[in-house]
C-alpha cells in the first residue's frame, strides 16, 4: 500500500518527540489502549500524524462529532497528500422513520427544534399556525421517540448547517448533520440550506432556500400551498431511504478500500 510519508514544514517540539516515541513503542509492543493528553492547540493531531508515519499502517480515526471529524480529515489529507484519506459522511438508521401521512393530513404546521429553534420567534407567527417547539416545556421534545413522532406529524421545519447559524463552532466546516436525513425520511418540508456534502451524495438540493429577511412570511406562504410540496418530500424520502443508511455508508467505504487493493 506504500509508505505514510508525512508532509509538514514543522518538526516535533517540546514534549512531542517523547510522546511520539512512547506511543509508537507501545503500539509495536501490542498495547491495545493509550491516551494522549493535551490542551487545545497543543499539536495532538500533528503528534498522531507522526505516530501514523512511524507505524506505517492503515489507520481508522474516530471523532466524537461531525465537525471535528471533517477537520481531522482535512488535516490528515495535508499531512499525507500521497495517501487515500476518506471521510465517512453522516448517515442514519432509516428503519426508525416511518412516513405514512401526506402533508395535508399532518397536524403540526411548523416544527421548531434543535439549534435552529432560535432562527424565528414562533410567537410572531399567526395563531392559526400550529407550532411545536423543543423549547416549550409543556409540548417540548424530550426523547428521540418524541422527535420521531413529531417529525412524522409535521409539515415544515428549518434546517441549516452550523456554518449558517453557529459559524464560531463550525470554523469553516460545512458538514452534513442527521437533521437533514431525519427530516427527509419523515417527509417534512425543509426550509433552509443544504450542505454541499449532502448535495454531492444525493445529486440535488432537497431544501427550499430560506429568505433570512422574510422567514415569517415565507413560512406562511409555504403552509398555504403545502400540497404543492408533496412531490418534493416524497422524492426526499425515497432518496434518503436509498442513500442515507449507515449500512450503505459502510458498504461504500469497504468497496472503495477493496478497489484500492486493501484486504478486509
Amino acid at each position: 500500500m506504500g509508505n505514510f510519508i508525512l508532509h509538514s514544514d514543522y518538526k516535533p517540539a517540546g514534549d512531542q518527540p517523547q510522546a511520539i516515541d512512547r506511543l509508537v513503542k507501545e503500539i509495536q509492543q501490542g498495547t491495545k489502549e493509550q491516551i494522549l493528553l493535551g490542551v487545545t492547540g497543543s499539536g495532538k493531531t500533528f503528534t498522531m500524524a507522526n505516530v501514523i508515519a512511524r507505524v506505517n499502517k492503515p489507520t481508522l480515526v474516530l471523532a466524537h462529532n461531525k465537525i471535528l471529524a471533517a477537520q481531522l480529515c482535512s488535516e490528515f489529507r495535508e499531512f499525507f497528500p500521497d495517501r487515500h484519506i476518506f471521510f465517512l459522511p453522516e448517515a442514519i438508521e432509516t428503519e426508525l422513520y416511518i412516513d405514512n401521512k401526506k402533508l395535508q393530513d399532518r397536524h403540526i404546521d411548523f416544527l421548531q427544534y434543535g439549534r435552529c429553534s432560535t432562527i424565528i420567534d414562533a410567537e410572531s407567527l399567526p395563531d392559526t399556525i400550529n407550532v411545536v417547539s423543543s423549547r416549550d416545556e409543556k409540548r417540548g421534545i424530550k426523547t428521540r421517540h418524541d422527535l420521531i413522532d413529531a417529525l412524522s406529524n409535521s409539515k415544515l421545519t428549518i434546517a441549516l448547517t452550523r456554518q449558517d447559524n453557529q459559524p464560531e463552532i463550525a470554523e469553516g466546516i460545512d458538514t452534513l448533520t442527521q437533521r437533514y436525513w431525519e427530516c427527509m425520511l419523515s417527509g417534512v418540508i425543509l426550509l433552509g440550506r443544504a450542505p454541499q456534502e449532502l448535495i454531492d451524495i444525493i445529486g440535488y438540493d432537497p431544501t427550499i432556500p430560506i429568505d433570512m429577511n422574510n422567514i415569517n412570511q415565507q413560512i406562511q406562504s409555504i403552509l398555504k400551498d403545502v400540497t404543492s410540496y408533496q412531490e418534493l418530500v416524497d422524492k426526499n424520502r425515497e432518496i434518503a431511504m436509498r442513500l442515507g443508511d449507515w449500512k450503505l455508508r459502510v458498504i461504500d467505504i469497504k468497496n472503495k478500500l477493496l478497489y484500492l487493493g486493501y484486504s478486509l
